[in-house]
């Protein structure tokens, strides 16, 4: 697991995407 700024962008997208559809969820 390298960190690396490309990697980090994808984990904000996804941390986004899923506290969108927990917030529809809810």
């Amino acid at each position: 697991m390298s960190t690396q700024p490309r990697d980090q962008e994808n984990r904000h997208s996804q941390e986004k995407a899923f506290d969108q559809s927990q917030n529809g969820f809810v």
